[in-house]
């Protein structure tokens, strides 16, 4: 170990891999892999997936803003269309009187 200063991680790596039982270093090398993906989801992947479920429920409510603002239109122009009709009628009925 008196030359281990002078060797790189990926050869005290090699190192050690090659002195360990394959079945060690499968175990470093799943463990690793599990943290590596921990990694990716808490940093890449869980902030994606919510921005892409915010922009859904944007486009969700922009959408229902816009439906309501149809039917409300369409309840009013009904609206103003019976309020025609009656005042018609009204002025019908007081004419004949």
């Amino acid at each position: 170990m008196s030359d281990t200063p002078n060797k790189s991680i990926p050869q005290l790596a090699a190192e050690w891999a090659s002195g360990q039982p394959f079945t060690n270093v499968l175990l470093a090398a799943l463990l690793s892999m599990i943290a590596w993906l921990g990694y990716y989801s808490l940093t890449v992947a869980i902030p994606e997936h919510l921005q892409q479920i915010q922009k859904g429920y944007e486009r969700i409510d922009a959408d229902d803003r816009a439906d309501r603002a149809s039917i409300r239109d369409q309840y009013e122009k009904w609206i103003e269309k019976i309020m025609d009709v009656r005042m018609r009628s009204a002025s019908q009925v007081s004419k004949v009187e």
